[in-house]
């Protein structure tokens, strides 16, 4: 057996304290795909499209697509591949060491794979797997509260916003019930990436993403993406009247 050791690591802002330690077998790709899309479809709805990874990527990420319906008028993005196996968590989050990601772009997004090839159009679906693979690329572990910025300092995802960090929230877009997902002893909790400002991501480093956290709330910010939407931290104009 090969011995525990520690190390500090940064993801974005967050620090998070992790031990190397022997990993379990890796989940099968198409097993892990099967019990997401299940859960899916009994949580959120009919599955429209599955976006395969390339075969040779490192950490094959695939993307499970419901398209928008009256219920929920607009696209719900989740990930199938992070969950195959362990993150590094600390100690005392032992039990929280998996997870995937879900995103909501509106209808009008751009879907097909033309539009795709395009920046300003592929960011959010290329950003979800990007956060889905470094967990296991950095050996590393994160969770709700933690972002992840677009270098440093941060900058925009893309032309058509002024986003640029992710901040992982749970999905207020879907009921708790698809929040965890038990299967055979194991945990998959599901986390919503939210897009930030530079000002919102200035915020968190300098007064914590729980403050942050209740600003979003307070402003009713949800995980479906609003590229134009302005910052919490910005007070609004009647403030000055």
């Amino acid at each position: 057996m090969n011995e525990a050791t520690t190390q500090e690591v940064s993801v974005g802002s967050d620090p998070a304290l992790v031990i190397s330690h022997t990993r379990p077998p890796i989940a099968a790709p198409e097993a892990t795909l099967s019990l997401v899309s299940r859960h899916v479809q009994q949580h959120i709805g009919h599955i429209s499209n599955i976006l395969n990874d390339a075969p040779d990527s490192p950490i094959p990420i695939d993307l499970i697509v419901v398209n928008p319906v009256r219920e929920r008028p607009f696209y719900t993005i989740i990930t199938s591949g992070m969950s195959r196996q362990p993150m590094s968590a600390p100690p005392q989050a032992a039990d929280h060491r998996f997870a995937e990601l879900i995103m909501c772009l509106p209808s009008t997004w751009r879907m097909t794979p033309e539009e795709q090839r395009r920046e300003e159009h592929a960011w959010p679906l290329h950003w979800l797997r990007r956060i889905a693979s470094l967990p296991h690329e950095q050996d590393t572990w994160i969770w709700e509260g933690h972002t992840i910025p677009n270098g440093d300092p941060p900058i925009p995802f893309a032309g058509n916003t002024r986003m640029s960090s992710m901040m992982l929230i749970r999905p207020q877009t879907t009921s708790k019930e698809f929040w965890t997902l038990h299967h055979e002893g194991k945990t998959i909790h599901f986390f919503a990436l939210l897009p930030l400002s530079g000002s919102e991501y200035a915020f968190q480093k300098k007064k914590g993403p729980d403050a942050l956290m209740k600003l979003i709330l307070a402003r009713k910010v949800t995980a479906l993406l609003d590229v134009s939407r302005k910052s919490v931290t910005e007070k609004p104009w009647w403030r000055f009247v």
